[in-house]
């Protein structure tokens, strides 16, 4: 099994997971510090593989800005460059599934990627999923150590 089928199961594990499902719901209801950090996380979405980018659309360094991501999702989507979460348009109600894609996408682009520490939009897109992730782990009783209950 390759790295990328091993991915694609546990993606698929925990975004079928109805404990983690019903946690993340619950935290869209009862906190609004996770609302507002899910929210941020979400302006970004959706999350282009970065590998896919350099392949089929090469100056996109420079076409994009902070100002310009936005405009240039139809064109990234139009050249097929792979991207989480999957058929996500904005406005869409976010969810469980969504987000555990989108937040494995920054991970994946992390570590086989190609993100600028002096790159403004790659910031944001880090800061807003690790916080995202943060939040939710720490309302997830299943993923704290037992001596933390």
């Amino acid at each position: 099994m390759t790295d990328q089928d091993r991915d694609s199961v546990w993606r698929g594990r925990l975004a079928e997971d109805p404990h983690l499902q019903q946690v993340f719901d619950e935290l869209l209801d009862t906190s609004a510090e996770f609302r507002r950090q899910l929210e941020q996380f979400v302006s970004f979405w959706p999350i282009f593989e970065v590998r896919d980018i350099r392949r089929r659309y090469p100056q996109y360094r420079q076409d994009r800005t902070p100002e310009t991501r936005a405009q240039l999702i139809p064109e990234l989507r139009a050249r097929g460059i792979n991207h989480d979460p999957q058929n996500w348009n904005s406005g869409d109600e976010v969810n469980w599934r969504a987000t555990i894609f989108a937040l494995a996408r920054v991970r994946n682009n992390l570590f086989h990627g190609d993100k600028a520490a002096d790159d403004l939009v790659d910031q944001g897109i880090v800061h807003a999923a690790l916080h995202t992730l943060v939040l939710f782990m720490r309302a997830t009783p299943l993923l704290r150590h037992p001596e933390q209950y």
